[in-house]
This record gives structure tokens, sequence and C-alpha cells, in this order.
């Protein structure tokens, strides 16, 4: 195995050090399209939710749009060749790239200038630390320095700059608080009402109900998740009653740890295929423990409150951007009781609070965080 994993490492190497260069090179002998745009992601086969609303505004304004998704880690050598190499040739000649997680083939050659590279992140906010901000998060096997070639980091609010600075290790100067582009349609009337519209014509019967999310936050790799304490829900069952509902929103990888969660009591669900937002849109309150999710369900208003019985373990192996215990607008528990304690208080929570967090961490979003963004992507410096 360790074999195998060396040999795989050195063809990494040299794909990153001189295959992509040479390719790169070799159609950089094109003159750039100033009309083109590539979106790529390394996670899925379908373009992330974080980027939808930003390819959409590239197609809006008449640029050609040219897309890679695929997920690197499941994919075949044939796939993964046309995939790479796909986007090695796009890159070489487009005016923009649009990415919103790590993606392996922009950081292996030295991009041209006239092509922006933009990072538009999959998480929000300031919570915990991520990048080269905390040991580990980074395999020590990456051989090219992560987040290379960017021209713009989006960021939420003028406080995070700073911080992604030093999680991506780049200059400050190209983090920028222009928003988070997919927070846009949180605020959009007709978006919102479908989604409601939607959730209860699939939950007709929790029409009335206190709706609680709860989404913990993914530990571990992909390939070995850490274990994590789940609240006993059938206390809270037991405790809120009939009249709330527990929404659970686990990360897929998750799953590995906790099962299907089949044997469920009457009024929680889980909730692992429904979308993120639609959930915090038809809720009252969210229950996470270090998900930047926190941050969107501020600028909806939702109350905010957090389970997290191994916050000292967390807090020594990754660590916080913000301080856990006062920057934080709801209130921790590390105990079910301490939770559903809290859950029936919901009628005490502090919405100025949340207000004041919302404003100090997420600012910059307002509506139009696509088109600043945009903007700022096509401007030619």
């Amino acid at each position: 195995m360790k074999i195998k994993g060396y040999i795989k490492q050195k063809a990494k190497t040299i794909l990153l050090k001189i295959v992509l260069p040479i390719l790169y090179k070799f159609h950089s002998r094109k003159e750039i399209d100033e009309n083109k745009c590539v979106f790529a992601d390394a996670r899925g086969a379908k373009i992330p939710f974080h980027m939808e609303l930003m390819r959409d505004e590239c197609i809006r304004m008449g640029n050609e749009v040219v897309e890679f998704y695929a997920d690197f880690s499941k994919c075949g050598i044939v796939e993964l060749i046309r995939q790479i190499y796909g986007f090695i040739k796009e890159y070489a000649t487009c005016r923009c790239v649009f990415i919103c997680d790590y993606y392996m083939p922009v950081y292996g050659c030295k991009k041209r200038e006239g092509t922006s590279v933009v990072q538009l992140w999959h998480g929000s906010g300031l919570f915990k630390k991520f990048g080269y901000a905390t040991e580990d998060d980074i395999p020590k096997s990456f051989t090219a320095r992560a987040h290379t070639n960017y021209t713009l980091v989006t960021v939420s609010a003028p406080i995070s700059r700073k911080y992604y600075a030093e999680a991506m290790d780049v200059d400050i100067v190209i983090i920028k608080a222009l928003g988070i582009s997919s927070t846009d349609m949180l605020f959009d009337d007709e978006y919102l009402n479908r989604q409601r519209e939607e959730f209860f014509c699939k939950y007709a019967h929790l029409k009335g109900k206190k709706i609680i999310t709860y989404a913990p936050s993914f530990r571990g790799s992909a390939s070995d998740p850490d274990d994590f304490d789940l609240p006993d829900f059938d206390k809270l069952s037991r405790d809120l009653g009939d009249q709330y509902a527990l929404m659970i929103k686990l990360h897929p990888l998750m799953y590995k740890r906790v099962g299907d969660l089949a044997a469920l009591p009457s009024n929680c669900y889980n909730c692992g295929d429904e979308d993120i937002y639609r959930l915090l849109i038809v809720s009252t309150a969210l229950v996470s423990d270090y998900s930047a999710i926190i941050n969107e369900a501020s600028l909806l208003g939702r109350a905010v409150l957090f389970y997290a019985p191994d916050l000292e373990e967390y807090r020594s192996k990754r660590g916080f951007f913000i301080n856990y215990e006062e920057d934080l607008p709801g209130s921790i528990s590390t105990s079910t009781e301490e939770l559903s304690t809290h859950l029936r208080d919901l009628d005490k929570y502090d919405y100025d609070k949340l207000r004041a967090f919302a404003s100090k961490f997420m600012g910059a979003c307002d509506g139009s965080s696509t088109r600043r963004i945009y903007e700022e992507a096509m401007r030619k410096s």
C-alpha cells in the first residue's frame, strides 16, 4: 500500500510540475477569448450549488460558459485525463475561471496575463479554521502550493479578509468583501416562497409546527470520517413533543459512521437528501456545532443553537477563527438535556445578538453579491 501511495504521489507531482505546464503553454499560443468563462469542480458530477448563480450571471451577460465537473476521487483514469486535459485547454485561452473549492489543475501552472481565477469558496463567514491556518487540513503530500493563481477570493464581510488570507496563504489584496454569490437567493422573495411551497407539498403535515434543522459539521477525511456524537433523538422527541419537527441534515459521508438513521421517532426526519437552504427557509431554528451554515441561517434571521459535546477536543485539533463562547449568537449545549431545554425556550432567544452577528460576519451579503463579483472578475487591471 505504501509503494502504491508513493507511486501515485510521484505521478501527481509529475503531472503538476511537468505535464500540465507543458500543455498549458502549448494551448496558450492562441489568443485569450475575452468572452469565455470556465466553471470547474472536482467534488461532483454537476455544478456545485455555490456556483449556480454566477454561472447564470455569466450566461445572462452573454459569455460563453464552458463547464468541467467530476468527482476526481471516483473517476476512472480515462475520465480523469479527459477532465484535466479539457480544463487546461480551455484555461489557457479563457477570460475567467470560477471555482469554489480546491481544484488541482488550477495550481499546476502559472496562469497567463489576462486570465482571472476567482475562488468563490463553499463556506461563508468566519468559524472553524481551515487550510494553512490549521494542521493537517491540506495534505502534506500536496506538492504544489494550494490556492495559487487566484486573482480574486470573495468573502462575506471585511473582518474575514485577513483570516482567509492566512488560511489560503495568499496576499490579502486579492481577498475582497464582495459577498457570497449563493446567498443572493436568500434575498429573493420568489425563491423563498417557492422553497416553502415545495417543502410543504412534501411535508404538508408539518404546517404550523416549529421546525428545527440539525446540521452538524463533517469531521475527518472522505476516506476515513471521524466518529461524532449525535444527540439522543428519542429524548428530544419526547421532550419537544408533537408541536416540534426535527429535520436531521447530515453530510453524506457521515452516514458511514451512523448508519441510515432508519429507526427515528415519528417527529424526527432524515433529511440527508434535502437542500439545506430549503430547510433553513422553513425552520424556526438551526442546531449545529461547527458548520458555516450558521452564517446563512443568521441572514434569514433563524435562531441558531449549538450542540457541541466534543468542543474541547475539536478546539484542540482544529481551532476557530472566532471566540466560540463569546461570538456565537446562541446557546451552547454539551448534552441532549441542555439542548432540549434551550429548544423549548426559543421564545427567550436573543435576536438582537443574531442580527449583530450577521452584520459583523455576513455584512457584504445583501442580495447583489453575484453582480459585484462578476464585475470585479471581468474588470481588466
